[in-house]
């Protein structure tokens, strides 16, 4: 198996497991390869680590489940691996710069989220450099903030 197919079958793996949980070992069975060589081979090939992907790849289905779809956030928190809702929350919040309930009431443009890779054809064109990413900047108040130094007690 030359890099290019065992790329697009790790790919095609995660994509089939998105909403169970995904492990390096799970991966590496798939593929028959060692977890070592698999972590390794995927931070070398896409320049991203291989659960930074998987993270990225669950928030982007969840952006686009949330723009179609009226179920309550903890149900698309569990059924894409995240522990729990506030775990997603932060994650999704971290990322996109709003939390999920104002990214659902906001209810931007179906053009905004890609997928993050596509079936690769050579290793060169699988970069971070391709992947659409949504990205908003917004103001918010200033914030005060105060140091109180411990006293010893």
């Amino acid at each position: 198996m030359d890099e290019i197919e065992l790329l697009n079958e790790i790919l095609a793996y995660i994509d089939a497991h998105l909403h169970e949980e995904v492990s390096l070992k799970r991966i590496s069975d798939a593929v028959c390869y060692s977890d070592e060589f698999v972590s390794r081979f995927f931070k070398r090939s896409a320049g991203i680590n291989l659960f930074d992907y998987i993270r990225k790849k669950r928030l982007i289905l969840a952006a686009a489940e949330l723009q179609k779809n009226n179920g309550t956030i903890l149900d698309l928190a569990m059924s894409l691996g995240f522990g729990s809702h506030e775990v997603f929350t932060r994650t999704f919040s971290s990322h996109l710069g709003l939390s999920p309930s104002e990214f659902r009431e906001m209810k931007p443009g179906k053009s905004l989220f890609m997928p993050l890779f596509k079936r690769v054809e050579s290793i060169k064109e699988f970069t971070m450099e391709s992947i659409t990413i949504f990205t908003q900047v917004i103001d918010r108040p200033e914030r005060k903030f105060c140091y109180v130094p411990a006293v010893k007690a």
